[in-house]
């Protein structure tokens, strides 16, 4: 930051005796370059200016500890919404109004005592204007910064309930990838029925939107039709558990593909495109997250309420929040200006720990009784990835499948990754629970396998891979029975239509708007009909003068 001279030489006469003014010093007139130099030498006057600072009134000393404590500078317009603005006015009108014997704020009085200056410095959001003490006029203030700044809100007490971050992300990761290489997508991102259909295999289903976004932005998924590229999958598979999650983490904060405050619940963009910039803002919050102790549980509400107080330009260019036109989805209100500040970037504060954060495993969240909303969180060892570069610790996978007779393999969450998504290829996914996957050998899985190129003798092989489990050789027998003679067998839902004599099938049978939706028959009184033909049949029969009971059809 600059020294007083640099902040005071380019001023005018008046201005610098304003400052003379109000430190009770005595200059004498010459050049306005000689008259700052004279001033400067004297307001770095150790005493002098300790009797300054000592005697401001309590609100101004409060405002400049405030810009103190903040390594001596804030953003003008935060500075401004907590200790009153600066009025606008030139050299002419400031001789008139003399503002100085009458501030209207603690930032006004500082900035006539020449305590503050101001100058504008680029940020990652863009140039903005900054108040800022004196690099060698604060040397003499007798309160001294703190060597690290406080951490914003309070500690929380130990919860009750808590939700674990853990290294659900990785197993996630791993299913996605199953799925895309089990049937590739046409395009990203994935259609909602897509996603509903991969939804009962995830642990985290709300995570999808972000762990497709980080696996296509790092190179793993292939352009359309959409799967992994094997070379790309094959190390992240067999990689540590934690170099993977460390892996998500590290692509997450770099990432400028992915958008918090686009997914934040309630908020809508009303332009094609959005204002922020995501990496600023996201780079912003951990440094706000940095300064809490690590396994202390925090309360969110109260880190959230000192980020609008200390910070609350921190995502904003030039601390301006009236250019973006965002709304709530659910009001449709636009939400222009400082009054929602809590709507948008209190709302993306909690996004970011709650979601993100959350799901790749960095904090661990403490719901409310009374509802599921977090009321306070704690950062995990796996934050240190986001905030001192150093990869988490975790178990190997050291987990062994289940392979039964049957065709059905039981996998558990701690089993080799690498080894469920190979065999995800040619079996039926069956619905996840907290422990373990299960699958199970189907015909039409075995046919979905051959059509992808696989052949029998992978198949087998590749079960046969797995460490410390014995393929059963009866299963094996099975495989190789469907490659020779096909399904020889198949279990279906049938819908039957029941008549009370073989004279009204023949009638039906007979007709050509009605026969049309009769399929196999059974009996001399009982045939097949599809699900979808039964509404058509019923509506062509009572046309020939016949009614169907349909009570037993639903």
């Amino acid at each position: 930051m600059q020294e007083l001279l640099q902040t005071l030489q380019d001023e005018d006469i008046g201005r610098l005796a304003i400052i003379a003014e109000l430190w009770g010093i005595d200059l004498s007139p010459g050049p306005a370059l000689q008259v700052s130099k004279r001033l400067v030498k004297m307001m770095l006057d150790p005493a002098l200016a300790s009797e300054i600072v000592e005697g401001l009134p309590q609100t101004v000393h409060e405002a400049l500890a405030f810009i103190n404590r903040n390594n001596g500078r804030v953003a003008l317009a935060d500075l401004a919404r907590r200790f009153g603005e600066i009025r606008k006015m030139g050299p002419g009108r400031r001789d008139r109004e003399k503002p100085w014997r009458n501030p209207i704020s603690p930032v006004e009085s500082l900035w006539y005592y020449g305590l503050i200056a101001r100058r504008f410095s680029d940020t990652p959001s863009g140039p903005q204007e900054f108040a800022f003490i004196p690099s060698d006029l604060r040397r003499l203030f007798p309160m001294q910064p703190n060597e690290q700044e406080a951490p914003f809100g309070r500690p929380s007490q130990p919860p009750a309930s808590i939700l674990a971050g853990t290294s659900a992300a990785v197993d996630d990761t791993t299913t996605i990838l199953a799925a895309l290489r089990r049937q590739p997508a046409v395009s990203l991102p994935l259609p909602k029925q897509r996603q509903q259909e991969l939804t009962p295999f995830l642990i985290q289903p709300e995570s999808l939107p972000l762990l497709i976004n980080l696996l296509d932005q790092k190179g793993i998924l292939s352009p359309p039709p959409i799967a992994p590229f094997s070379e790309s999958v094959r190390p992240l598979l067999e990689a540590n558990r934690g170099d993977v999650l460390a892996w998500l983490l590290s692509a997450w904060k770099n990432s400028v593909a992915w958008n918090d405050l686009a997914h934040t619940p309630d908020i809508n963009c009303a332009n094609e495109s959005w204002p922020n910039d995501p990496l600023a803002g996201r780079h912003a919050i951990l440094n706000f997250l940095g300064n809490i102790p690590p396994g202390a549980w925090w309360d969110l509400d109260s880190f959230i309420s000192a980020t609008e107080d200390h910070q609350p330009a921190f995502q904003r260019t030039a601390g301006d929040f009236d250019s973006w036109y965002l709304r709530s989805a659910s009001t449709l209100k636009f939400l222009r200006g400082f009054q929602y500040w809590s709507a948008i970037e209190g709302a993306l504060i909690r996004y970011t720990i709650c979601g993100p954060l959350h799901w790749l495993g960095a904090t661990d969240l403490a719901t409310r009784e009374e509802c599921k909303m977090a009321a306070a969180f704690r950062l995990t060892p796996a934050s240190s990835v986001l905030l001192k570069d150093k990869a988490p610790s975790s178990a190997d996978e050291t987990g062994l499948p289940v392979i039964r007779a049957d065709g059905k393999i039981i996998i558990p969450r701690s089993g080799h990754r690498a080894w469920r998504y190979q065999i995800s290829r040619f079996t039926e996914w069956q619905k996840l629970d907290h422990h373990a996957y299960c699958f199970q050998v189907t015909p039409a899985s075995l046919s979905l396998a051959l059509e992808q190129g696989l052949s029998v003798t992978q198949i087998l092989a590749l079960l046969r891979s797995a460490e410390g489990v014995k393929l059963p050789s009866s299963l094996a027998k099975t495989i190789q029975r469907w490659e020779e003679k096909g399904t020889e067998a198949r279990i279906e839902h049938l819908i039957v239509l029941r008549l009370k004599s073989p004279e009204m099938l023949h009638r039906l049978r007979n007709n050509r708007s009605t026969r049309r939706y009769l399929r196999e028959v059974l009996s001399e009184t009982n045939v097949v009909i599809r699900k979808n033909d039964v509404e058509h049949l019923y509506a062509a029969a009572a046309r020939i003068g016949l009614l169907i009971d349909l009570s037993h059809s639903k």
